[in-house]
C-alpha cells in the first residue's frame, strides 16, 4: 500500500539521520489493521527496503489509534558510534 512506502521512507530518514540504514536493522514490528487483505502486498514492498538476513519481523493485525491508518512500522537498529 502506498502507507507502506511512505512508512518505510519514513524509516529510511530517521535511519540516516542517525548515520545507519536498512541493512542494519535488527528487528522490526508491523502493525497493519486489514491483515488479511493487505498483507502479502506489505510483505512485497517491506522486501523492496529490506535484503536477506531479513531481520527478526513481527507482523500484528490491530485496530490502529488513527483512523484510517492502515500500517505502523518501528524497527530497532545498530548504530556505529
Amino acid at each position: 500500500t502506498s502507507q507502506t512506502h511512505q512508512t518505510l521512507e519514513n524509516i529510511r530518514a530517521i535511519l540516516a539521520e542517525a548515520g545507519t540504514g536498512f541493512d542494519d536493522v535488527v528487528q522490526s514490528r508491523a502493525y497493519l489493521t486489514r491483515i488479511q487483505e493487505d498483507f502479502t502486498t506489505f510483505d512485497s514492498i517491506y522486501r523492496e527496503y529490506f535484503s536477506t538476513p531479513f531481520p527478526a519481523r513481527t507482523t500484528i493485525g490491530i485496530e490502529l489509534a488513527i483512523p484510517g491508518l492502515l500500517v505502523e512500522i518501528d524497527v530497532v537498529a545498530t548504530v556505529a558510534s
